[in-house]
């Protein structure tokens, strides 16, 4: 990838930190570049945590309903 095609998506992180990347310069060498985000990517994590946080209200109902030890939530 070029450096200047480096995407720069917003995400949920780009306010706290930003991936690093590499990518070729004008010249065909490698360098890093910082991105703030790529929309696909952020796109998949969102569904990840949301998986996340389903699988919480799972064990914490569970654990409400003294079918599951507190260990599990």
């Amino acid at each position: 990838m070029k450096k200047e095609n480096i995407p720069q998506d917003r995400s949920a992180l780009a306010k706290l930190t930003k991936e690093l990347s590499y990518a070729t310069d004008e010249s065909g060498n490698y360098v890093t570049a910082l991105s703030n985000g790529w929309e696909i990517k952020a796109e998949a994590l969102d569904i990840a945590w949301d998986d996340i946080k389903h699988r919480i209200a799972d064990a914490k109902a569970k654990v409400d309903r003294k079918e599951a030890s507190p260990v599990l939530f």
